[in-house]
């Protein structure tokens, strides 16, 4: 999500605001008067993280954090930067070691920091920059993907099974026995 209105970002779907029935929503009206910082119109445009976070009233939360440390309110800061870059680096890490961990049990992924990190991201606070505050509110963290709601809607249940979980995942099974039987051939 961008910080300001409109730019090359996805439109997102409405939610509801903890706490309250009011619904959320991520895009301008198509009849919205207002125009961003360059003047062009935002009617039908993405709204940004600014403006999401001040309608829920959480814009002021996060410039009196920054005037308290002396700075200003950033779309990401530096912290949340490199914390991401790492998650993203130890993601890529285990699943190119995916082999070695094939059958491994529950919380063995510390050894590649994954726990550690989780550790770490909830040490730092929580008002540190637009992307962290959002990121940590309930209708943010709670929001189901849209294949979920899509199947959902139809009346299924939709389970995702857990990432470099291989052995829970039949097809998986399936798949490496068929590529044993064709290397034995």
């Amino acid at each position: 999500m961008n910080c300001y209105p409109g730019g090359k970002q996805p439109k997102m779907r409405d939610t509801i605001v903890p706490g309250t029935n009011q619904t959320q929503s991520m895009v301008f009206p198509d009849n919205y008067k207002g125009v961003d910082k360059d003047g062009n119109p935002t009617a039908g445009k993405p709204k940004g993280m600014e403006q999401v976070l001040a309608e829920c009233g959480l814009l002021s939360v996060l410039e009196v954090a920054a005037k308290s440390r002396g700075g200003k309110v950033v779309g990401t800061c530096e912290v949340c930067r490199a914390s991401q870059a790492k998650h993203e680096r130890v993601a890529k890490e285990a699943k190119s070691r995916q082999a070695e961990i094939e059958g491994f049990e529950p919380g063995c992924l510390a050894r590649f920091g994954v726990s550690i990190l989780d550790e770490q991201d909830g040490s730092r606070p929580t008002d540190c920059c637009m992307q962290r505050l959002l990121s940590l509110q309930d209708d943010f963290k709670n929001e189901k993907p849209l294949l979920q709601l899509i199947i959902e809607g139809a009346g299924h249940i939709c389970l995702f099974l857990p990432k470099f979980h291989c052995k829970l995942n039949l097809i998986e099974l399936v798949w490496g026995q068929a590529k044993r039987r064709e290397s034995c051939a």
